[in-house]
């Protein structure tokens, strides 16, 4: 079988990909930098006997177009390649804005939200058609105990809250700090746990399943890495609370091994399924993924980055128009770039380089 993991170059990452290398079966390493790849990929040979292959393919989740060039060229190497099937994608790649000033993803996105979430959201949905065909499959989302946290608001099933929170306006960006900072990643963490229950929901019937989980508390992730202060005093005071890599790859590994019917979109901790945040309901989950539809279907539509909110009716209409949505449509979509082109990724059409 075929394993993709997103971010497996740092902190949890590395070990969750040594261990699904140690299974046998082909491992393709998403990641932005070539060199940090390949230098996981001889670690990996140096410390076992008979590892399986390992790819890299680049993925940059700031960038949807990298994403879509992503899913095409996995396309083109599987399909050259004659790789096994795609049994489980691992969204493990994740930031957390500590620097207390506004960022944004090369589509206009706030940035947490674009790599956490939109990104992995865009992957997914163009990697579904080979997990459909591969079924049994699963995806797998690294979320987060933050996710049960306060993110400012609680009414995630209006889609212009959504919207919002994905492309602020200029007064919220003006002001944004590391309180909107830390409540951008506990919604994109919450946004994960969504996606694992709508993948469910949408392809359960089809054979592709999902579960979201919590790594675990002071796991030394790059994202802990930065809070220097607070990893001190994880590591001086109270490191018999916290886990160390292996053990905070352990349930990302559960996750991606459990029999199929033991994951059907559920919340994991510690191995085990676990409650998630009451905000995650029905409703929320089917307005999040249609507003995740719609903000890509106009990104990659119209390259421009814009700053300007993006009305639900609009939005939804155009990702009709780009292929998602409830509205089957065929043929080539109008771009505003020339150096955009339609192509066909299994039943799904994105817009590529």
């Amino acid at each position: 079988a075929t394993t993709i993991i997103t971010g497996p170059t740092t902190g949890i990452g590395v070990n969750t990909a040594m261990a699904l290398a140690s299974l046998g079966g082909r491992l393709v390493l998403a990641a932005r930098s070539e060199a940090k790849a390949e230098a996981l990929k001889a670690q990996i040979e140096a410390s076992m006997s008979n590892p399986g292959p390992v790819s890299w393919i680049e993925l940059d989740l700031r960038s949807l177009r990298s994403v879509a060039a992503f899913a095409q060229q996995f396309a083109k190497m599987s399909d050259a390649g004659g790789w096994p099937p795609l049994k489980c994608l691992v969204c493990n790649a994740g930031i957390l804005n500590i620097n207390g000033r506004y960022q944004a993803t090369a589509d206009g996105f706030e940035e947490t939200f674009g790599v956490n979430h939109l990104g992995h959201f865009y992957l997914t949905r163009l990697l579904l058609p080979r997990l459909r065909d591969a079924a049994p499959s699963r995806v797998v989302y690294v979320s987060s105990g933050s996710h049960l946290g306060s993110f400012g608001t609680t009414d995630i099933e209006n889609s212009d809250t959504l919207h919002r929170l994905a492309k602020p306006d200029e007064d919220t960006r003006r002001r944004f700090g590391h309180r909107e900072s830390y409540g951008a990643y506990c919604w994109s963490k919450l946004a994960m746990v969504c996606m694992a229950k709508s993948i469910e929901a949408k392809f359960g019937s089809s054979g592709v399943t999902a579960a979201s989980l919590h790594p675990g508390s002071g796991v030394p992730t790059s994202i802990a890495r930065q809070w220097k202060v607070a990893m001190w005093f994880h590591q001086k005071l109270i490191s018999w609370f916290v886990k160390d890599l292996d053990q905070g790859s352990s349930t990302t590994l559960f996750c991606c091994l459990a029999e199929h019917d033991e994951l059907r979109g559920r919340y994991f901790n510690d191995c085990a399924a676990y409650p998630s945040s009451d905000l995650a309901t029905p409703a929320a989950c089917e307005c999040l993924w249609e507003v995740s539809e719609a903000l890509v279907a106009r990104a990659m539509i119209d390259p421009r980055p814009a700053d300007v909110y993006i009305g639900p009716s609009s939005a939804l209409s155009l990702a009709s128009g780009c292929g998602f949505g409830k509205s089957e449509v065929s043929g080539t979509v109008e771009v505003h770039s020339p150096e955009i082109r339609s192509q066909q990724i299994g039943d799904s059409q994105a817009l590529v380089y």
